[in-house]
């Protein structure tokens, strides 16, 4: 949606897939590890300045996890005892959003065509912290774009002709 002028405001909904592995250490001895993978629906919110044929952008995104899944490892050579485990799950005690910064590059390629690159960077712990690990999970993403308008761009309205007075007859 323009707003004046090389400004415009853009949103949408996009799906988006995370994966990221942790390692927990205690004295240079590695104790557990885990893998997660979730799936989010998202929903940015962004200014626009268009410069020729660069766009950048700049904005907030809003997202909520729709899967997730894990797995969880534990080493016993960290402390000598027991046996390793692993453990995997479903549901990895997530908040049911997420909210960061988001910013974005592009390069349009043709009239309704971009390609870019977008980073978000996560504002909040989207870990329940109740799950007994007090480490904060922080999500942050470097994504490329491919853009489709679906709509046209909307044409400047052409200036309508003066309204010429009657000439009285004689």
């Amino acid at each position: 949606h323009k707003l004046s002028g090389p400004l415009s405001f853009s949103t949408g909904l996009y799906w988006s897939f995370i994966a990221g592995h942790d390692e927990y250490w205690s004295r240079d001895v590695k104790t557990s590890a885990v893998d997660r993978q979730v799936h989010y629906l998202c929903l940015p919110m962004m200014v626009h300045v268009d410069f020729g044929r660069f766009r950048f952008g700049a904005g907030y995104q809003l997202a909520t996890p729709l899967m997730e899944s894990g797995t969880f490892y534990a080493y016993p050579y960290a402390n000598g005892l027991g046996e390793y485990g692993t453990v995997e799950t479903k549901e990895l005690n997530l908040k049911p959003t997420d909210f960061g910064v988001v910013g974005e590059l592009g390069f349009r390629i043709a009239d309704r065509m971009e390609v870019g690159a977008r980073y978000y960077y996560g504002l909040q712990n989207v870990k329940d912290p109740r799950d007994g690990y007090t480490s904060p999970l922080m999500n942050e993403q470097l994504v490329r774009t491919i853009s489709y308008r679906i709509l046209p761009k909307r044409k400047a309205k052409a200036e309508e002709a003066p309204v010429q007075e009657p000439v009285p007859a004689q």
